[in-house]
């Protein structure tokens, strides 16, 4: 991907570029205004950068799924963020949610069941205290399950 978008679109308030096939890693962009990013079935690989949250605290909505070749674990997420979807379904991502994932307030967050322990995450928003309300398996139209987290209940 190209990585110098940034650079030259200050106003960006939203990037979607879905199904479009595009390959290498995520940049390190820091928008001033972005809101969105869907980079939803593509050909993605690498990582998510470490600082990409810290440097897009306006992003509210952020998309990487059906991207397989992305690994990794997810970058911070400061207290300040504004994030709240996050959706890694159909990656490779893995690991555990950090406790600023688990404060998200209205968050729907998707992870892929593969990579995350769904009863180790419902321990932690019991510990953490956190707003998450609880996560769920889930199955979407495709037959395939992940994990969803909200911090309401509908």
């Amino acid at each position: 991907m190209k990585k110098n978008y940034d650079k030259y679109l200050n106003n960006l308030e939203t990037l979607v570029l879905n199904g479009n096939e595009i390959g290498g890693t995520i940049p390190d962009w820091q928008f001033n205004r972005i809101k969105e990013i869907d980079l939803y079935q593509n050909d993605l690989n690498g990582t998510i950068p470490p600082n990409f949250f810290l440097n897009n605290l306006q992003l509210y909505y952020f998309s990487v799924r059906s991207n397989s070749k992305l690994s990794g674990s997810l970058p911070y997420l400061p207290s300040n963020s504004s994030l709240r979807c996050l959706d890694i379904r159909g990656t490779s991502i893995s690991g555990g949610l950090s406790s600023s994932y688990l404060k998200i307030v209205n968050a729907r967050l998707m992870l892929p069941d593969l990579g995350f322990n769904i009863s180790e995450i419902n321990n932690d928003i019991k510990k953490y205290d956190s707003v998450l309300a609880k996560c769920d398996t889930r199955h979407d139209n495709y037959g395939s399950s992940y994990i969803e987290c909200r911090s309401y209940i509908d």
